[in-house]
């Protein structure tokens, strides 16, 4: 929807708007396949998790940095295709993984009596360049000073892989945008 308020892409579904469709979808022999666009086009939780940490830290470190999708310190410098500045999740923390199951098993516990998930779709397309680069929690995860192009290339398909992972052992099938499930030039 880009980063103004002043269309018709901003909002969002309940639970019960969401088992609705579903039923509705289902009783015509539709199957829904919800995507959650990740690592890039994390904006919206990107900056919710940010909030929930700033609740939190005070009174209970350990809940604010729970799910949290962004290192405080990283000083990367990106602008992402919908011109936003922190759009992608970073894949050298944990918590990015822990938000990711809470993600897939909320979801699938919606689905579970109307249609049973099947696949989970991760997006994982048009992810900034310039991403990570100047995070010190992947400067740590790969020993090294400096992220580079191809580095932060090699993080997005540890990203995929951890990804994978979780939604591999949710009993769940992985899809995603081409460009998403490629690494230099293969899938």
């Amino acid at each position: 929807s880009g980063p103004g308020s002043n269309n018709f892409g901003s909002g969002f579904y309940t639970v019960d708007d969401y088992r609705e469709i579903l039923q509705y979808a289902q009783d015509r022999n539709i199957e829904v396949i919800p995507e959650f666009d990740m690592p890039g086009h994390g904006h919206a939780p990107i900056r919710a998790m940010e909030a929930r940490y700033a609740a939190y830290i005070d009174s209970d470190p350990a809940r604010a940095t729970e799910f949290l999708l962004s290192d405080p310190e990283d000083e990367s410098r990106y602008v992402s295709i919908q011109y936003f500045r922190s759009n992608a999740f970073n894949p050298c923390m944990n918590s990015s993984y822990d938000f990711v199951r809470k993600i897939v098993q909320e979801v699938k516990a919606m689905h579970a009596d109307i249609q049973p998930l099947k696949i989970f779709h991760f997006g994982g397309d048009e992810q900034p360049h310039g991403t990570w680069v100047g995070s010190p929690a992947c400067h740590a995860f790969l020993g090294t000073p400096n992220v580079t192009e191809q580095q932060a290339k090699d993080l997005k398909a540890h990203f995929v892989t951890e990804v994978g992972k979780v939604v591999y052992e949710e009993g769940l099938d992985l899809a995603g945008w081409e460009d998403g499930l490629m690494h230099n030039a293969e899938p």
